[in-house]
């Protein structure tokens, strides 16, 4: 790999509930857009009887979001602050499943938890308590071939930005434009999704065998995790293509050993992609994506977001649909 980012300190939020709407006002990413508080990353998982959000939000954000906890925690709809959290990004990840099942499995051999993953289309993203940033880059530095001059970057801006923002106000500003502008929306179809839901001390075991059960045509499209708040338990998901049947079935035998229940491997999903600009210092991004999908009835497994990137992980044959719907609200060249 070529380097470890650090992000600045942030606090993240988790949500989880039976089911979601994106109608429903109740939902902490429509009231993070309602309240224009941009998030750093986010992602959410979709499960049958089970939907799993979670997001990073700066650090002058912790009063607004303070409020968004709920005082019921045994309730059917849950939300937790998290303070003194920050991001562990590696890059690039090369498509290679090899990177995602080692930097797993050095999570597992130093029995350090994150608490979401989630990819883009050059990084691996991890959030982590602050306090175990620098054991993970040593982690890192030990499992990884990093250039010598390799010194890991961190994000530290100021929180006096004025001057920053006179000489580049684009890069800040919180506008709203009647349809959002990309970069380009890709679709990438028919590709595998395998889901497990892992315990914490299975997480060696579990990048161990992405890592042997590597073969020259596989690449990885997305990955993402998170930490459940109630369980402490991972639900992990992952977009490959170029998998033979036979690989296929290989893995998901070696992931139903580790999972808490089935490991799944649906034949096939499809994958959106879109990029920019700055899509990681603004608000209003992931809802306007996600409203566009729900106003189509297109359902959804996966999404991530971090730093330009959006990744939407849908049914198969549901990609067209999706990008349809997209164009409701967004604008591609």
């Amino acid at each position: 790999i070529n380097g470890i980012r650090l992000s600045r300190e942030m606090i993240q939020a988790f949500q989880t509930c039976l089911t979601a709407s994106t109608g429903g006002n109740s939902l902490l990413y429509k009231k993070i857009s309602h309240d224009r508080i941009n998030m750093i990353c986010a992602g959410l998982h979709s499960n049958p009887g089970q939907f799993l959000f979670s997001c990073c939000l700066d650090k002058k954000h912790l009063d607004p979001a303070e409020d968004m906890v709920l005082t019921d925690p045994e309730g059917p709809d849950l939300q937790l602050i998290t303070d003194k959290t920050g991001m562990v990004s590696v890059y690039p990840h090369h498509s290679d499943i090899r990177i995602l099942g080692s930097l797993l499995g050095l999570f597992g051999k130093g029995d350090i938890r994150f608490q979401h993953m989630v990819s883009s289309n050059a990084m691996i993203s991890f959030v982590v308590e602050t306090r175990d940033q620098e054991s993970i880059v040593s982690l890192i530095k030990k499992g990884f071939s990093l250039p010598d001059s390799h010194t890991p970057f961190r994000q530290d801006i100021d929180e006096d930005i004025s001057c920053f923002l006179k000489q580049y106000p684009e890069t800040r500003a919180s506008y709203v434009e009647e349809k959002i502008k990309t970069y380009g929306i890709s679709l990438t179809p028919n590709l595998d999704f395998f889901h497990i839901c892992l315990a914490p001390e299975n997480l060696e075991p579990c990048g161990q065998a992405l890592v042997m059960d590597k073969t020259d045509d596989l690449r990885l499209v997305f990955c993402s995790a998170i930490k459940h708040p109630r369980t402490n338990g991972y639900d992990l998901m992952f977009v490959t293509s170029g998998a033979g049947p036979g690989f296929k079935d290989k893995l998901v035998l070696k992931l139903e050993r580790l999972s808490d229940h089935r490991a799944q491997s649906f034949l096939h999903c499809d994958f959106i992609s879109f990029h920019g600009p700055h899509f990681g210092d603004r608000y209003r991004i992931l809802d306007t994506a996600l409203s566009c999908l729900h106003k189509q009835e297109v359902p959804i497994l996966a999404a991530g977001c971090t730093g330009a990137s959006i990744g939407l992980v849908l049914p198969a044959g549901q990609g067209r649909p999706g990008c349809c719907a997209l164009e409701l609200g967004f604008e591609a060249p």
